[in-house]
C-alpha cells in the first residue's frame, strides 16, 4: 500500500500501477504454473519407473503439445482475470491514505 501511495505521489497515473499488479498477476501465475507441469511430469516419471519395477508394466509419461498449450492459455486467463480487481483498486487508491497506512 505505500509503495503505491508513494508511486501516485511521484506521479504514476492509475493506468500504469493497474499494469504493475496485473504483469505481476500473470507473472506469478505463470510462473506457479510451469513449475506445477514440471512437477507433474517429474511426478509421471517416478509412477512410472515404479509401476516398471513393481508391476514389470512399461509406461511412459507423456504430454501432448496441445494440451501444454491449453493449460498455458487458461494459466493466462486465470493471471489476467484474478488480477483485474486488485489492479483497478491499486489505481483507483489515495495516495494520501496509502501513505498514511502503513
Amino acid at each position: 500500500t505505500r509503495e503505491i501511495g508513494l508511486r501516485k505521489a511521484l506521479g504514476a497515473t492509475a493506468g500504469t500501477i493497474a499494469i504493475q499488479f496485473l504483469v505481476e498477476s500473470v507473472t506469478l501465475t505463470l510462473v506457479g504454473g510451469m513449475l506445477g507441469i514440471a512437477i507433474g511430469y517429474a511426478q509421471g516419471g517416478v509412477v512410472s519407473i515404479i509401476m516398471k519395477n513393481a508391476l514389470d508394466v512399461s509406461w511412459q509419461p507423456s504430454v501432448p503439445l496441445q494440451w501444454v498449450v491449453i493449460v498455458g492459455i487458461a494459466m493466462l486467463a486465470m493471471g489476467l482475470g484474478f488480477g483485474v480487481y486488485p489492479a483497478w483498486r491499486a489505481g483507483q487508491l489515495d495516495p494520501i491514505i496509502a501513505l498514511r497506512y502503513e
